[in-house]
């Protein structure tokens, strides 16, 4: 079976093809503001030898990350889904950083750190035999203090959540920049293959960081002089 399978959690857009779950070719944009998803799909299939009405699978990153990418990777499956009835496979982004940081050798546990905004990050440690517990936020200064003890803290775009901010110098940064490590597309076919079942397009959700919270306005102020 063709898996078409896209990865947007990260500032590293990527679409991958698959076949029975090895994958075929890859494309990817790692610059610029814009997410040229079509682009990245023709040149993937293209470079796989592919046509779209091969396509018998789609999977996609569902989180945590970007917040506005995986809303594109949803919406462009769900799409493509609805239109074709392709079945549709979602994958975590922990699942992913997982599979890539196999083949790294760095020494276990590992735990995988996804920027959250507001100086905190969802982390979740892996064992080499399962997950220690459920997803959680910790503040950056924690995550700090487990790279200087020396523990394999990997995950993507962790420098650009600590440039700017004074209490961290350029050795902590040099830190952060060794700990990088982005999810790929490249991924998702062997994980989407392997899984046990397919979603309907339209439950697709994105895996939210934290609980999203409304603050309710305070009562308009008049303006002295404002005739309204």
């Amino acid at each position: 079976m063709i898996c078409l399978a896209f990865e947007f959690t990260s500032r590293r857009r990527s679409v991958a093809v698959g076949r029975d779950g090895v994958t075929l070719a890859e494309s990817v944009q790692e610059t610029g503001r814009e997410t040229p998803v079509f682009a990245l799909v023709d040149r993937a299939l293209r470079t796989a030898g592919i046509d779209r009405a091969e396509v018998g699978l789609l999977a996609l990153d569902i989180g945590p990350g970007s917040y506005t990418g995986i809303r594109i990777a949803i919406s462009t499956v769900q799409g493509w889904a609805l239109g074709s009835g392709i079945p549709v496979v979602p994958v975590g982004s922990f699942e992913i950083l997982r599979k890539r940081a196999a083949g790294l050798g760095r020494p276990l546990p590992w735990t995988f750190a996804v920027d959250a905004q507001r100086r905190e990050f969802a982390v979740r440690t892996w064992n080499g035999d399962g997950w220690d517990g459920d997803v959680r936020l910790v503040p950056d200064t924690e995550l700090v203090r487990w790279i200087r003890d020396g523990r394999t803290v990997l995950g993507p775009d962790l420098d650009a959540a600590f440039t700017g901010i004074a209490e961290f110098g350029p050795e902590v940064l040099a830190m952060i920049d060794a700990t990088r490590m982005h999810p790929a597309a490249t991924d998702l076919p062997q994980l989407a293959t392997a899984a046990s079942e397919a979603v309907p397009a339209e439950k697709l959700a994105p895996v939210y960081l934290r609980e999203a919270a409304f603050v309710k306005a305070p009562p308009a102020r008049p303006i002295p002089g404002d005739p309204t």
